[in-house]
């Protein structure tokens, strides 16, 4: 019983030693140019309705040639709102597009403030605490933490590293 404890804590050990001599070979998903969201739909309903209630404002029921005047000018003033919304909606998401692409250059050129930045937002999910410290060339220092000295035992048997490494 005590044996295989002692070999299934051996296993255990020899996979946290693999992990972290094998961290820096962790994969990530090539990346990608980013794309600007599509704007959120207009709410034409609102606007058309808003424009009606206003245009209507105190004309009576029974006033029906001002009403329809009233409704024409509403319909025609509320379509012109609906397409001044969806060109503020495409200008501004093509402008954050614009700024997206900048920043891809930037990423792409290997502009190190950039790709420092970018890496820090992809290392924010990883299992072992990562950051990239620097850049020299082509090449990124990443500084990467592992388990503290306190996870290693104290002394393991010769016995149960050679049954965990098949030896």
């Amino acid at each position: 019983m005590q044996a295989a404890e002692k070999a299934q804590q051996a296993q255990a050990l020899a996979g946290a030693f693999d992990a972290i001599n094998n961290i820096h070979r962790e994969g990530f998903a090539p990346a990608t140019p980013p794309i600007a969201p599509q704007p959120s739909p207009v709410d034409e309903s609102a606007i058309r309705k808003r424009h009606e209630s206003k245009a209507l404002e105190g004309i009576g029921i029974f006033k029906r040639s001002e009403r329809t005047v009233a409704k024409e000018h509403a319909r025609r003033t509320g379509e012109q709102e609906i397409a001044r919304v969806r060109q503020e909606l495409t200008a501004q998401r093509a402008e954050w597009q614009a700024a997206l692409d900048a920043r891809w250059n930037q990423l792409c050129a290997n502009n190190p403030d950039v790709v420092l930045e970018t890496l820090a937002e992809a290392f924010d999910d990883n299992e072992a605490p990562a950051a990239a410290v620097g850049i020299v060339g082509g090449e990124v220092a990443l500084a990467v933490l592992v388990p503290n000295a306190d996870t290693v035992p104290d002394r393991m048997s010769l016995m149960g590293w050679e049954d965990c490494l098949g030896v």
